[in-house]
């Protein structure tokens, strides 16, 4: 006599709620729309359920020389607001203005010293930092020369003939003197004299040093 075998039909897959990482007592439609939203996002490529942190960016410094009087009066005027803001704010507006953001971990400041906007950020915004700004003032080059005056006095004659208010000291007097025949000698220029050696030491640019020459020549000879 023929033994009958039975033979278990394969069932469907059974998944649990614990691996599909759901609540224990989800609710069929909840659980449902989980799935849907799970697998949509791991279609997209992104992770479930954790925060994606970009690496850390590399920063380099970099300092640009302007004239800051222009600079900053020409940012202000683009800004046109009453409101007093740093130098480093304001930096930071008039860049994030040009799409260029310097919020940290990127920095960015006005160095005196150095006359110089310095900032810290990746090379591609230095890139376009360097693109933005004026092109750095040109360096003055200077000389230094020594004069010798004939005498003290001659001071008295600048203020005679200049006709000055009263009270100037003679150092005030010899600069306003080169200053009214159209020698600038404000820093980095400089101007020094000694009264017992009656000497003038100038340091000026060579096109001021040579209408000093002829200054002083005049001076010397009472012209």
């Amino acid at each position: 006599m023929a033994r009958l075998v039975c033979i278990p039909t394969p069932s469907a897959p059974r998944y649990s709620r614990r691996a599909l990482n759901m609540p224990q007592y989800m609710s069929v439609h909840t659980s449902i729309l989980f799935i849907a939203a799970t697998l949509a996002l791991a279609g997209a490529g992104q992770a479930v359920g954790t925060n994606v942190v970009p690496p850390t960016a590399v920063l380099s410094q970099r300092a640009y020389p302007v004239d800051p009087v222009p600079f900053f009066r020409a940012m202000r005027r683009t800004f046109d607001t009453a409101e007093i803001q740093s130098d480093a704010a304001l930096l930071r507006s008039y860049f994030k203005q040009n799409q260029i953001d310097l919020s940290p971990p990127s920095s960015v400041k006005f160095d005196l010293e150095t006359g110089s906007v310095v900032v810290n950020s990746t090379a591609e915004n230095l890139a376009k930092v360097e693109v933005l700004l004026p092109a750095p003032p040109a360096q003055l080059v200077l000389f230094s020369r020594v004069y010798r005056l004939s005498s003290n006095e001659v001071f008295s004659k600048m203020r005679h003939s200049m006709g000055g208010p009263e009270g100037q000291s003679d150092f005030e007097v010899l600069r306003n003197f080169f200053k009214s025949k159209g020698v600038d000698l404000s820093p980095p220029s400089s101007l020094f004299y000694t009264y017992g050696e009656k000497c003038l030491i100038v340091r000026a640019t060579e096109a001021n040093l040579a209408t000093i020459d002829k200054l002083v020549a005049g001076i010397n000879s009472g012209k």
